[in-house]
């Protein structure tokens, strides 16, 4: 209780220092005699409901900005929800018996998940080895909490299927890591003590919501929602 009581003060503290840099603040109340769960604030000119959903706003990664400052902000808060996310798939696939679940992986028997240039490729999200049937699946988790309207749509089939440029979209960096896995399952039988064998290796992308644009623009990527990782869908892979 007294661990919790002095995180909570201390989360409670970074919050009213940031606060009271915005200018027209202030704390309701008295700064330091005050429950450490409890922070009460008033921001001159702006009403509570706008606030709130502008605070919504960027909790869904939907508040457009133009500052630099405002888009690392929003990027931080969108790594934050997917590192989230991606330890909720991992638990809840460590649960189901007879495979074995890794996550974030950097490296594999020492080498680096990176292109021949030596170019970062990201880590694996999650990986789901099947030793019974020799079969190796590699997961992208996405937390899409929003492609409601047919412009938040559109935006998603972009995000998630277009390359833009440079810029890749999420599968063109997750079928990336998928190549590279292939090209090292040797390396992958070492680390983790798996018989040789005929071994083949999948994708997967596991997300939050149903992403409506994988129908709508008649893409075939393989998608399992949260709510239907469960032993059997798992094991049907």
């Amino acid at each position: 209780m007294k661990e919790r009581a002095e995180k909570l003060t201390a989360i409670r503290e970074r919050i009213m220092e940031g606060a009271l840099k915005i200018e027209r603040s202030r704390v309701n109340g008295d700064i330091k005699h005050r429950l450490p769960g409890n922070v009460s604030l008033c921001f001159e000119g702006i009403e509570g409901e706008s606030l709130l959903l502008m605070l919504d706003l960027i909790n869904e990664g939907r508040l457009k900005v133009d500052s630099r400052e405002m888009k690392e902000y929003l990027g931080h808060v969108a790594n934050k929800r997917g590192d989230c996310f991606n330890e909720k798939v991992f638990e809840k696939l460590s649960t189901i018996n007879g495979i074995i679940v890794r996550k974030k992986i950097k490296k594999i028997n020492g080498k680096k998940v990176a292109a021949e240039n030596g170019q970062d490729l990201g880590d694996i999200d999650v990986l789901i080895i099947k030793p019974d049937r020799k079969k190796i699946i590699v997961v992208e988790t996405k937390d899409f909490s929003f492609s409601k309207t047919p412009y938040e749509m559109h935006q998603e089939y972009f995000s998630v299927f277009c390359d833009d440029g440079k810029k890749l979209c999420y599968i063109s960096k997750h079928k990336r890591r998928l190549l590279w896995l292939q090209e090292h399952i040797s390396d992958l039988l070492q680390q983790y003590s798996l018989a040789n064998g005929n071994w083949k290796v999948q994708d997967l992308l596991i997300t939050s919501d149903s992403i409506t644009s994988n129908e709508f623009y008649h893409q075939k990527q393989k998608i399992l929602l949260f709510s239907e990782i469960t032993a059997s869908n798992i094991h049907k892979l």
